[in-house]
């Protein structure tokens, strides 16, 4: 009941039903890659690429499988992959992967605005790093009501600080993947999928709203484990209880009077709850890595 709770509260849950988008429906075949990656990973990987056809972030769980060496979910995912282009190109045809591959993919990536919508990345709606970074040091974001102005044009800067914290984020769920896999601990592993659902969410270049949605799996899964193991510590509920306060908040930049030259704590909430669940699932992993290790030198 208080898990199912989390999808009234959290505003990209609504913002994603609202808005019509499929977030949610991405966030499902991860939760079922994470539930048969032991047993069926074959599934897992083939899970993963059926996400990846859809939306692209579900491609980050390629990296677990890498440094998590888990060959058959590789082959799955690779299999799959190449099963759902074919019948992608043999039912929509060549022309329609070409202009996709080259006015949205590469442009995704390589420009400093949205393809097809030819709006900034330095909207006051992207919840990124790139979006934070771009909107302080990169282009004006021209808006009545929600309207930033750079406060230096470095834009050398931002793709620098951009690429540092991506790589921080990115470094991090590779290292705890691989610990996770040899630690064989229960929960290792979907914590594992929470925090490269959560890091997926902070160095994609674009991070909407409703995006967000897809943090339900991992807000499940963290409090579940409080419930079952850390009921009695009162700081981590109080912790995992502001984040959620965090993002059940509505776009408060909307309040011009909380604004200077565009600018407030309020533009990056979810940014900065985002960031703040991604340390907390890392402080809960290395928690239980800590207490399976005490146990094994106990027995």
């Amino acid at each position: 009941g208080l898990n199912l709770g989390l999808f009234s509260l959290n505003s990209g849950i609504v913002a994603d039903i609202r808005d019509g988008q499929i977030n949610i429906l991405i966030g499902f075949l991860i939760l079922i890659a994470a539930i048969f990656e032991n047993k069926f990973p074959t599934l897992s990987g083939g899970f993963i690429a059926l996400g990846g056809s859809i939306k692209l972030s579900p491609y980050f769980f390629v990296l677990k499988f890498i440094c998590e060496k888990r060959i058959r979910a590789i082959l799955g995912f690779s299999a799959a992959t190449i099963i759902l282009f074919a019948i992608s190109l043999y039912y929509f045809g060549y022309s329609i992967h070409e202009f996709y591959f080259q006015k949205i993919f590469i442009p995704f990536f390589s420009e400093e605005h949205i393809p097809i919508l030819n709006w900034p990345l330095a909207h006051s709606q992207n919840q990124s790093f790139r979006g934070i970074f771009y909107r302080l040091f990169v282009s004006d974001y021209s808006d009545q009501i929600s309207g930033t102005a750079v406060l230096f044009n470095l834009p050398w800067l931002a793709k620098l600080l951009t690429s540092l914290f991506n790589f921080f984020v990115v470094a991090l769920c590779g290292i705890i993947a691989y610990r996770a896999y040899k630690t064989k601990n229960p929960w290792a592993n979907f914590f594992t999928y929470s925090l490269f659902i959560s890091a997926s969410l902070l160095t994609s270049p674009l991070t909407w709203f409703h995006h967000l949605a897809i943090l339900a799996f991992p807000l499940c899964v963290v409090l579940t484990y409080i419930i079952l193991e850390k009921n009695d510590n009162y700081k981590l509920i109080f912790i995992f209880l502001f984040i959620n306060f965090l993002l059940f908040l509505p776009p408060l930049f909307l309040y011009q009077g909380t604004r200077m030259r565009g600018y407030s704590f309020l533009n990056y909430i979810k940014l900065f709850a985002n960031s703040m669940f991604f340390l907390f699932i890392v402080k809960l992993y290395f928690d239980e890595e800590k207490k399976a290790r005490q146990a094994k030198t106990n027995d």
